[in-house]
C-alpha cells in the first residue's frame, strides 16, 4: 500500500537519483542494506572504527573515522543522554582497534575500570581486550606505590602556582613578584619560603595555609616521581588519571594542567 504525501515535515537523505525537489514521488524508509551502501559510499577514506550498530536501522554498523581521533573531538549531550557510556565505548574501541596512546583525565572516576573485562563478554573479544588492557595504568589518590596519584611541587608551572594562590599580578604585585623570585631558585616552594628573608615570604606562607594548599593529598613529600612520569612512559599505552579520587577541585585543576598549557602525547 502506498500513501500519497502532499506535505511532510522532518528530514532525510535521498540515497539514489536526482536530489532536486520532487512531487508525487513515493517515499519509503530505506532498508538496512541501502543505508549501509550509502554509508560506505559517503565514508572518508581510511580505517573505520566500529562503535556499535545504528539505533534506527537494524544490523547496520555505526562507524567513525579512526584517524579523526588524533585531533580535537567534541562530544556533547544533555544530562542522562549517555555521554559517559558512549565515551567509554569509544575509548574501548580505540584501545582495541588502534595504536593511539591515550591519556584520560577522569574527574568523576568513570573510567578507572577501563582495563577490566565485564562478565559474560564474548571470549574472543574478552581476550583481545585483556591483551590491550595490559597497557592500561590507573593512577589514583587511594592507590599505593608507583600508582599513587601524586605531583611534585616543582612540576607546577609558576603561572599555575600563582593562580592556585589566587595572586593577581597587579593587585598582589609584591607577593606575585616574590613568588616568581622564590620559584626561580629551583627548589620546592616550602623550602624556599623557609630560607627566604623576603618580607612577603610570611604572607605567602599564610596564604598557602589559609587556602589549604599545603594539605593537598596530591603532594608527594619524600616520594620520587609523579604522574607526569607516567605520561611520558612509552610502556604505558593508556593512562587513566583518576581526578575523582582527589578531595578538592583545586587539586583537580593543578593535577590536570600542571604546566599551565597544553601537552600533546604521541
Amino acid at each position: 500500500m502506498q500513501v500519497p504525501i502532499r506535505y511532510a515535515r522532518g528530514y532525510g537523505t535521498i540515497l539514489e537519483g536526482d536530489s532536486a525537489p520532487f512531487y508525487d514521488v513515493p517515499v519509503r524508509a530505506a532498508t538496512g542494506a541501502e543505508v549501509q551502501a550509502w554509508l560506505q559510499r559517503s565514508a572518508r577514506p581510511g580505517a573505520q572504527l566500529r562503535l556499535g550498530d545504528l539505533a534506527l536501522v537494524a544490523d547496520v554498523p555505526c562507524l567513525a573515522d579512526a584517524g579523526g581521533f588524533d585531533r580535537h573531538t567534541f562530544l556533547c549531550g544533555q544530562s542522562g543522554s549517555g555521554k559517559t557510556y558512549s565515551l567509554g565505548v569509544i575509548l574501548e574501541r580505540l584501545l582495541i582497534e588502534t595504536d593511539l596512546r591515550l591519556v584520560i583525565l577522569d574527574p568523576n572516576s568513570d573510567f578507572v575500570r577501563l582495563g577490566q573485562v565485564r562478565r559474560g563478554v564474548d571470549p574472543a573479544l574478552a581476550e583481545r581486550h585483556e591483551q590491550a588492557a595490559r597497557g592500561v595504568a590507573v593512577y589514583s589518590a587511594g592507590a599505593s606505590g608507583e600508582r599513587r596519584l601524586r605531583l611534585q611541587p616543582t612540576h607546577i608551572d609558576p603561572a599555575t602556582q600563582a593562580a592556585m594562590l589566587r595572586l593577581d599580578p597587579i593587585d598582589d604585585r609584591e607577593e606575585f613578584a616574590a613568588l616568581a623570585e622564590l620559584l626561580s631558585e629551583n627548589m620546592p616552594l616550602r623550602e624556599a619560603l623557609e630560607k627566604s628573608d623576603l618580607p612577603e615570604a610570611d604572607r605567602l606562607s599564610l596564604r598557602i595555609r589559609n587556602l589549604g594548599i599545603d594539605r593537598f593529598t596530591v603532594w608527594a613529600p619524600g616520594e620520587a616521581g609523579s604522574v607526569l612520569d607516567a605520561v611520558h612512559n612509552r610502556d604505558i599505552r593508556c593512562l587513566v588519571v583518576d581526578l575523582g579520587s582527589l578531595s578538592t577541585r583545586e587539586e583537580h585543576t593543578s593535577t590536570a594542567n600542571p604546566s599551565g598549557g597544553t601537552r600533546t602525547v604521541r
